[in-house]
């Protein structure tokens, strides 16, 4: 069985439609959805394949595709931020450090290892020792907790100090 789309548009000149989506949204991203600059996919296409997809599997007599697992990145719990170190402030050194942690199922760190130091050694450490007070709430997949890497950035600037949002390593 076979999907045949044929669009069509006249020769050197741009597509024409009458839309009736006007300021219509998208559900994942808030943006208003362009209704410009001719012929648009229909919004429910994905599931309009997937439907079609899981139609065909169960005619032909094969089990359908299981939807990919859902996951959750891990967040911070508590998090204690670092102390800007005094010869730093001093001398204005600034810069981001950005780490790599392995965070438990329990959500503590595991493992902590420097991806990117901020060329300064007094700043590098004060990361690495902050992350020893913090907890995270797990990343989880279906569900359940797992252990997952994260990239954190630590960012050490005009003697404040702020740390970024864990992002999840694929």
């Amino acid at each position: 069985m076979a999907l045949v789309l044929v669009l069509t548009a006249c020769a050197g000149a741009p597509a024409q439609q009458t839309d009736s989506r006007a300021g219509v949204r998208n559900a994942a991203t808030q943006q208003p959805v362009s209704t410009t600059g001719g012929t648009t996919a229909p919004f429910d296409m994905i599931g309009t394949i997937n439907a079609y997809s899981l139609r065909t599997a169960q005619s032909e007599g094969r089990p359908p595709v299981d939807p990919p697992p859902s996951r959750t990145a891990a967040s911070f719990r508590h998090k204690q931020l670092p102390v800007y170190p005094e010869p730093a402030l001093k001398h204005h050194h600034q810069g981001t450090v950005m780490l790599r942690i392995l965070v438990g199922r329990d959500g503590k760190p595991q493992q902590v290892v420097m991806d990117h130091s901020s060329s300064y050694k007094s700043l590098d450490i004060a990361a690495r020792k902050a992350t020893q007070g913090w907890k995270f709430n797990p990343a989880t997949r279906n569900g359940i907790p797992v252990e997952t890497w994260q990239r954190v950035p630590v960012y050490f600037q005009n003697g404040g100090v702020g740390v970024g949002r864990p992002e999840i390593i694929r």
